[in-house]
């Protein structure tokens, strides 16, 4: 069901032409989602700070550079030479751990895990800060992104799930 949920995808767009929400039949019935309707599914807020871009890092307050020293868990008066993008082994361990969750579950990933992207370096510089971050809104914009691109893994089973085992009567 999952799968054909994403196959039958069609792209709703507000005013301004962005996509507020993604509707689909399944079964014969129709299920739309917005980022409010997977607010209520997850039991967080659904924000208005967020973050837009997949290259987000030079949008933000947070400079490359402290983000690496953040992920690598540097103190903040060490200078940092290497502005490359770090690996899995190069994060300290409770970003390394983040980065696994990331990963596996909020915004999953086929293949290999061992680059760290410039987007997980900002969403791991804004959960170690104690920033808040705007959960429906990310897996909104990665559903978008999956439902796109047919090489995608098909992910949020288990979300998706909820809703057709509730009827989507959020």
């Amino acid at each position: 069901m999952v799968q054909y949920f994403y196959n039958n995808i069609v792209y709703q767009h507000s005013a301004n032409g962005l996509i507020h929400a993604f509707k689909s039949y399944v079964n014969g019935v129709e299920m739309r989602i917005t980022k409010t309707v997977l607010a209520r599914v997850l039991e967080t807020p659904n924000m208005r700070k967020r973050i837009d871009s997949y290259n987000a890092w030079n949008e933000t307050h947070f400079s490359r550079a402290r983000q690496i020293k953040t992920v690598r868990g540097l103190a903040e008066e060490e200078d940092v030479e290497d502005r490359s993008r770090p690996t899995i082994r190069q994060l300290a361990v409770q970003a390394r751990f983040l980065h696994h969750m990331l990963s596996q579950n909020i915004l999953p990933k086929g293949g290999h895990r061992e680059a760290v992207t410039y987007f997980d370096m900002e969403l791991l510089t804004k959960l170690l800060s104690h920033e808040k971050v705007n959960l429906p809104y990310l897996i909104f914009k990665h559903m978008f992104v999956v439902a796109d691109n047919s090489n995608k893994n098909i992910p949020y089973g288990i979300i998706l799930t909820l809703l057709f085992w509730c009827g989507f009567k959020w």
